[in-house]
């Protein structure tokens, strides 16, 4: 495991035997502006053009930063699209239990993680990704280690 960045708001690993990049939100998000979220998010591109994951592993259980629907379409025209095009294919975020009524609609979730669904639907709709959610770590290792 090799530290990729780390900020107050997220740290970042690199599992070269699993060819997986992690990422481990914090509650501080809740106070992040916009412009330290895209900075976060430039750095996790850079990571996708440096170490090449063929899987993510997005810890979300403490995130609190509403994605806006700008921002969405931004990260979609930018972070998503260099991700794919540097190889990544799997995508498991980890999200609280109690969000997740039906890990297949993501009923019950609320508004900061229904903005992270809302930009998964939209980036499996256009790429070439495969994406399934938890509730639990481990689990979603198991089946990043798996593909």
């Amino acid at each position: 495991m090799e530290l990729v960045y780390q900020d107050k708001y997220v740290t970042r690993y690199y599992y070269p035997e699993y060819q997986i990049l992690a990422e481990y939100w914090s509650d501080t998000t809740l106070k992040m502006s916009d412009e330290e979220f895209i900075l976060a998010e430039k750095e996790f591109e850079n990571a996708f053009i440096l170490y090449k994951p063929r899987k993510l592993l997005s810890q979300l259980q403490k995130f609190q930063y509403p994605i806006t629907p700008e921002i969405q379409d931004w990260i979609k025209e930018t972070v998503a699209k260099t991700s794919v095009e540097n190889g990544v294919r799997f995508k498991a975020d980890v999200f609280n239990k109690t969000d997740i009524s039906n890990a297949e609609n993501f009923d019950g979730l609320d508004i900061n993680q229904m903005s992270v669904e809302q930009l998964m639907d939209d980036v499996i709709e256009t790429m070439s990704m495969e994406y399934k959610a938890f509730d639990n770590e481990e689990e979603a290792m198991q089946w990043l280690i798996s593909k």
